[in-house]
């Protein structure tokens, strides 16, 4: 039973997230859960997927599904969990290293174009931190009066927001996503307070996002910045008419860039430096262990990533 006495209808994790904020016990459940999950995805049967010859994991790359992202199956390399501790089980070769270059913020970036948004526009160009002005919006605190451990604490928070909310998450499920994403735990009450102060700041994203259900969504047909078009169910109440203008051109751009990439790794590096993995807005590369190699490898792959 709740704290007012009602049952519970159930325990999954969209109505025990909506408890984690005020109950020890419901926090140690999902936590419980999450480990189990991450054990039975990337534990010891992960082993299995290593090549007997290669020593390396080659998993299925699909270019296309949803918004237009790639997707990765046996196994999924692409949502290995962000904690440190896995990412280390990953390597380079003895003599080798992994060279990794991300966009940063791409589809907050993308919504600041897509939208208009004046609160956005004028954090990136005048080179502010988006995630801590979201993080001030929607809690009232300024980050830098708390101490460091807080102030990671809210910026962890805005994330959530600032990734959930361009999508327009509602309350219960932006609590389940927080809470899944992020480790982040509020209660519904929060969230909704949370959503509110936030597009109190950020008017424009709400405008582009009312424009887009009014008028694209009964189209059933939604575009990325390229023309590519995807074709939706208009009786569904989902972000994907948000979701696929944003990351869908995101991820055209990250297709643009690959080819570029791979034409001045074959033709300039030779097997000095190969094309490891792309995951989403990160490209990761690997290459022979030589400071002036890597500086140049560092160079060639901020001007693919930026002509792209």
């Amino acid at each position: 039973r709740d704290d007012s006495g009602h049952l519970i209808s159930s325990t999954s994790e969209l109505v025990l997230a909506g408890y984690a904020k005020n109950h020890e016990i419901v926090r140690k459940l999902l936590q419980h859960r999450e480990y189990a999950t991450r054990l039975k995805m990337f534990g010891p049967e992960y082993l299995k997927w290593v090549h007997p010859i290669t020593g390396r994991i080659h998993g299925q790359l699909f270019p296309f599904t949803g918004a237009g992202r790639y997707a990765m199956r046996a196994p999924n390399l692409l949502q290995l969990p962000r904690d440190k501790a896995y990412r280390k089980c990953f390597s380079a070769k003895p003599g080798r290293k992994l060279v990794i270059a991300d966009y940063s913020q791409v589809e907050l970036r993308g919504m600041a174009q897509l939208s208009k948004d004046a609160a956005l526009i004028s954090a990136y160009k005048e080179g502010r931190d988006v995630h801590k002005q979201t993080a001030e919006v929607v809690t009232g605190v300024k980050l830098d009066t708390v101490s460091k451990e807080r102030a990671k604490e809210l910026r962890q928070l805005a994330k959530a927001v600032n990734f959930g909310l361009i999508y327009s998450l509602g309350a219960a499920k932006f609590v389940l996503y927080a809470q899944a994403s992020y480790g982040v735990t509020v209660t519904q009450k929060e969230a909704e307070r949370i959503i509110e102060k936030y597009f109190q700041t950020y008017k424009g994203v709400k405008a582009w996002q009312e424009s887009v259900f009014k008028h694209v969504k009964p189209t059933g047909v939604t575009y990325t910045a390229l023309g590519r078009r995807r074709y939706l169910d208009p009786r569904m109440n989902h972000g994907s008419f948000l979701n696929t203008p944003d990351q869908g051109s995101c991820a055209d751009g990250l297709k643009i860039t690959l080819p570029l990439l791979m034409n001045v790794l074959d033709t300039k590096y030779a097997g000095r430096a190969e094309f490891v993995l792309a995951v989403h807005d990160e490209i990761i590369l690997e290459a022979d262990d030589d400071p002036e190699l890597l500086r140049e490898l560092l160079h060639d792959l901020e001007q693919c990533m930026v002509a792209g």
